[in-house]
């Protein structure tokens, strides 16, 4: 579960320039636990990935809303105490890999964690999700019978996409390896995004719908200037209020 989770954190949002834009909608669990996740892509890559739910609305503040890629840099978009704020993914990202460094400072954690997952994928014939067929790939340390990872589609209709979904993993493995955490990008997971688009992935999230009707440019407007890193450390390391 653990392994499948990490496979689904690893995907955000950021895409190629292509020539349509492109609005897809993933499904994220069921039940109470049921979310959404709805991508849009614009034909200059830009990006807007949010999800939505009641799980979701039921989140407290300072949990990331949505995000957005422009010219490249990714940004999250989150409700605070003191209202909307942008940050850059990049400075989030440096807050939590000192977080990190500092918790480990004063356990005395290792560097190196030495059980590190086996995250390589192999590819075990077609799977249909949602009416739309792919090849299905397994986890290689799962002997067992059991959900694929991940869904891949070839489908050129899907290739901006799948574009869009392969660069997200591959900033997202990235900056969790700068956080210390253990699981490492794998080269068949990366080479398996890079060749389609998701139907499935992470053993969760299923892509339901998808259609190519142009995307307004107010969609990418960021709400607010992104705060500076300083500004972001001290939102991040805020103490919540006593209740």
């Amino acid at each position: 579960m653990i392994v499948r989770t990490l496979v689904a954190l690893g995907l955000a949002v950021s895409a190629c320039p292509a020539l349509a834009d492109t609005t897809a909608v993933y499904s994220i669990g069921d039940g109470d636990f049921a979310m959404t996740m709805t991508v849009e892509i614009a034909d200059n890559g830009d990006v807007r990935s949010q999800m939505s739910g009641p799980i979701v609305e039921k989140m407290p503040k300072r949990v990331a809303i949505y995000s957005i890629t422009r010219g490249g840099e990714d940004f999250m978009i989150n409700e605070t105490p003191d209202g909307v704020s942008v940050f850059r993914m990049s400075d989030a990202m440096t807050v939590m890999a000192e977080g990190w460094a500092k918790a480990r400072e004063q356990t005395g954690a290792p560097e190196d964690e030495a059980d590190v997952p086996d995250l390589a994928l192999v590819a075990r014939g077609e799977q249909t999700v949602n009416g739309r067929s792919g090849t299905a790939y397994y986890l290689r340390s799962e002997k067992k019978k059991t959900e694929p990872v991940l869904v891949i589609s070839r489908d050129p209709a899907l290739a901006q996409l799948g574009r869009t979904m392969a660069r997200q993993f591959g900033r997202s493995m990235v900056g969790m390896q700068s956080m210390g955490v253990s699981a490492k990008p794998d080269d068949s997971m990366l080479k398996a995004l890079n060749e389609g688009a998701p139907l499935l992935f992470g053993g969760m999230a299923r892509l339901q719908t998808v259609r190519h009707d142009p995307v307004s440019a107010a969609r990418f407007v960021l709400p607010a200037e992104p705060k500076t890193l300083d500004e972001v450390r001290t939102l991040m390391t805020r103490k919540p209020p006593a209740r």
